[in-house]
């Protein structure tokens, strides 16, 4: 069985492990409690095949920005979350995108960038949107 190992980052408070909990159990989850570190274990299927999904969920204080080299090399896969209601989570994430590269200038590894806290945002009714 394949193991690969997933890192999610970003911001604190843009929902990574409340994110990560509803992917592991399927349940929502309201509570805020900050992460330092925490690591998820999970066997999934693609295409048929199974692999270990090792997913470790990383802490979003920039005072804990020393450990981020070591997560960034030990990455295959980066999930980089921010909530859509905080621009500055959005331009944290352009900054982790491009320290990843960095680290991992020889490797390729893949990166999903996620929205979150969609539910959040006042979305303009239809009659207010202008199309271009």
């Amino acid at each position: 069985m394949a193991e690969i190992r997933l890192v999610s980052v970003g911001e604190g408070g843009v929902g990574k492990s409340s994110f990560i909990h509803s992917f592991i159990t399927g349940k929502f989850t309201v509570e805020y409690d900050p992460t330092i570190e925490d690591s998820h274990r999970v066997q999934i299927e693609v295409d048929g095949y199974v692999h270990m999904l090792d997913i470790l969920d990383t802490a979003g204080q920039e005072d804990l920005s020393a450990m981020q080299g070591e997560w960034f090399r030990s990455g295959e896969g980066f999930l980089l979350m921010y909530a859509i209601n905080e621009r500055k989570t959005f331009e944290q994430v352009q900054k982790l995108h491009a320290r990843i590269d960095m680290v991992n200038h020889s490797r390729h590894v893949a990166k999903i960038v996620c929205a979150n806290k969609v539910d959040l945002v006042t979305v303009p009714s239809s009659r207010t949107l202008r199309y271009f």
